[in-house]
């Protein structure tokens, strides 16, 4: 039997766009469903480009005409939608709020970590695992004598601004979270409750199974609602888990975002994994990811009033 080669190129590439929208589609909602999410957008552009590229080579003019509108579209969603590679980083707002999950060796980069936080500059800075980082004198000096470490399971929060009140909330089943509340007034006229989170990154683990969980143990006790919920998710963007457990916020991503929205892995980065989240109170002037040069991790960088 004869196998027509420019068939086969056009059922691939059909196959992995239906794959690629029912992940997106159905979200994580399901644990198959979860890793067809992961499918990498720019994964399907590059294949359905490639396929496009050899059937123009091959003059199969019938055939190239559904990739490649599918290669333009799928380019478009990418540029546009996952990211916002057309978006100016221009606006700055009246407080800025780092996040950066520091999941890489402590001792061989604390120095350089402790120095790219300083020239940050950030009001609140918000660091997962940053034990040796936190107590470098480049920090302590940058803080002064009104400056705050605040300290709560692996969460440290660097930061000028009056603490009003620390509340570890969960920290069960490698599932971690504790609510910041810090006075703001002066910078955007009202307190801000910052919620830090750290969820499981296991490939094993469903990504809702750790939404419900959550949601199960936040209903045992009593918290204040979170103006902004900041840390490594392991979720993505549209993530159904994260639509469940904060049905209230926003991605900060989608409001103000510019540039490559993918935080992981640092030194090319494909997934937005990180994640601000905001209620409908924060107004976010900007939101980028900036490229530390050191760990697995971009860091969350954003701009509120």
């Amino acid at each position: 039997m004869k196998v027509n080669v420019k068939t086969v190129m056009l059922m691939v590439a059909l196959m992995c766009v239906f794959m690629w929208l029912f992940g997106n589609a159905l979200s994580d909602q399901y644990f198959l469903t979860q890793w067809l999410e992961w499918m990498p957008t720019l994964f399907v552009f590059v294949l359905l480009a490639f396929i496009s590229a050899v059937l123009a080579w091959m003059r199969a003019w019938k055939h190239i005409m559904l990739p490649a509108s599918l290669c333009i579209a799928v380019g478009l969603w990418y540029s546009m939608y996952e990211n916002k590679l057309f978006v100016s980083c221009s606006e700055s707002g009246a407080l800025r709020i780092a996040a950066w999950t520091m999941s890489h060796p402590k001792d061989e980069f604390a120095t350089e970590s402790a120095e790219f936080i300083v020239n940050l500059n950030a009001d609140i800075t918000l660091l997962s695992h940053g034990w040796t980082v936190r107590g470098k004198p480049q920090i302590t000096d940058w803080l002064g004598t009104n400056g705050k470490k605040l300290v709560r399971f692996p969460f440290t929060v660097l930061t000028k601004l009056p603490p009003i009140e620390i509340k570890p909330l969960i920290a069960s089943d490698s599932i971690h979270i504790v609510s910041f509340t810090l006075d703001t007034t002066e910078k955007i006229g009202k307190p801000v409750v910052l919620w830090a989170v750290d969820f499981p990154s296991s490939f094993s683990r469903s990504r809702y199974d750790v939404a419900l969980v959550s949601k199960r143990l936040l209903q045992e006790i009593e918290w204040n609602p979170p103006d902004i919920v900041a840390g490594d998710f392991n979720m993505t963007t549209d993530s159904a888990a994260i639509r469940y457990l904060f049905p209230q916020l926003r991605d900060a991503s989608h409001l103000g975002g510019c540039g490559v929205m993918a935080s992981y892995p640092r030194y090319f980065p494909i997934y937005l994994i990180d994640h601000f989240l905001v209620s409908d109170e924060i107004d976010v002037a900007s939101y980028k990811l900036i490229n530390p040069l050191s760990g697995r991790h971009r860091v969350q960088l954003m701009e509120i009033n």
